[in-house]
């Protein structure tokens, strides 16, 4: 955890005065650690955060099940390491300042929700890797402004996340026909598809 405020050093906020060495890192602000005392959760959204993310140093956490750094000025690559945070459950990387494509996610198949809104990544999504994540309830992509994907057709893969509820893909490049298929997602309640070329 150390690791992650060095990383946000340039930071104007006064998250990580808690974030000493003499004190339990399950008592550092936004912190949460399970009944084994090791750290479960990341919740550090909207804390004026700038910087770049060591997913390395992050996904080297055991127990991890929740990162939300949504809401700030990160920026860097969503690197590969990601991969490692095979328990997370929640992840929300939106609202912020990063580049580069989105890394290969079909590790991540206890994720439950997963954002992405706003979050400056760009390149070809790993819409294969997303098939793999059959817990997913709760889907965002980016979508403000030009898209930064590249054109694909209607990714299939989603329409076998049957625990879908909410699926957000609004100005993510997608051209082509919706499947029929869709209509087994029977738990969706809210579908945003507008600013594509479908």
């Amino acid at each position: 955890m150390l690791s992650l405020k060095s990383h946000l050093k340039e930071s104007d906020t006064s998250v990580f005065s808690s974030w000493t060495e003499g004190n339990s890192v399950c008592n550092f602000t936004g912190v949460v650690c399970n009944t084994n005392g090791l750290v479960s959760e990341i919740n550090l959204s909207e804390q004026n955060l700038v910087g770049v993310v060591p997913f390395d140093s992050i996904c080297g956490l055991p127990s991890l099940e929740k990162i939300d750094l949504g809401g700030n000025s990160l920026y860097g690559g969503i690197t590969a390491e990601l991969k490692n945070c095979t328990r997370l459950q929640v992840l929300d990387l939106g609202l912020n300042s990063f580049s580069g494509e989105v890394p290969e996610l079909s590790s991540l198949h206890n994720l439950n929700f997963f954002s992405l809104n706003d979050s400056g990544v760009s390149g070809t999504f790993p819409w294969k890797s997303i098939q793999n994540l059959t817990s997913l309830a709760f889907s965002s992509r980016p979508s403000r402004g030009h898209s930064p994907f590249d054109s694909t057709r209607f990714p299939v893969e989603v329409l076998k996340l049957e625990k879908l509820y909410l699926l957000y893909l609004t100005n993510c490049s997608i051209r082509g026909e919706i499947s029929d298929v869709i209509q087994n997602l029977t738990r969706l309640e809210n579908l945003e598809l507008f600013d594509n070329q479908m």
